[in-house]
């Protein structure tokens, strides 16, 4: 009896940790690739201030300034973010994911308000002593 209560747990505990994980990544995609670029996008640039105001700047496809949050995890070396920039136009939401090694990363956007609300886009980032610079395309 005891072997099968030992199997049912170990079951569970795999079913549980394979749904938290699907519904993670459904919910924040991963961009793995920072060679990849949206097809027909516009490019787009973001320079983050880690100045006391924690500003933004974006040119591009949209122009614009703002704050800026970052909520951020830690695995191993590597830094998931998620970044919520702040405009009198609207607020934008991207997950940011940084090996602290190479400093560098990718980002991805995953929601908007304003003119933001639609965009999609990603790209690649570097870490610098200042702040991050993200390049990419958005549409």
């Amino acid at each position: 009896m005891k072997k099968v209560s030992n199997f049912f747990l170990m079951v569970c505990v795999v079913v549980i940790t394979f749904l938290t994980l699907t519904a993670f990544n459904n919910h924040y995609p991963i961009v793995t690739d920072a060679n990849y670029q949206l097809s027909q996008g516009e490019p787009f640039h973001i320079t983050f201030n880690r100045n006391a105001a924690r500003t933004f700047t974006t040119h591009g496809a949209v122009n614009s300034s703002g704050t800026w949050h970052m909520a951020v995890t830690t695995t191993g070396s590597a830094f998931h973010c998620i970044n919520t920039l702040i405009s009198s136009e609207g607020t934008l939401v991207a997950i940011s994911h940084c090996n602290n090694t190479t400093m560098n990363g990718v980002w991805q956007i995953i929601s908007g308000t304003g003119i933001y609300e639609g965009m999609k886009g990603n790209g690649s980032l570097m870490m610098l002593s200042y702040g991050e610079e993200w390049e990419g395309t958005v549409k």
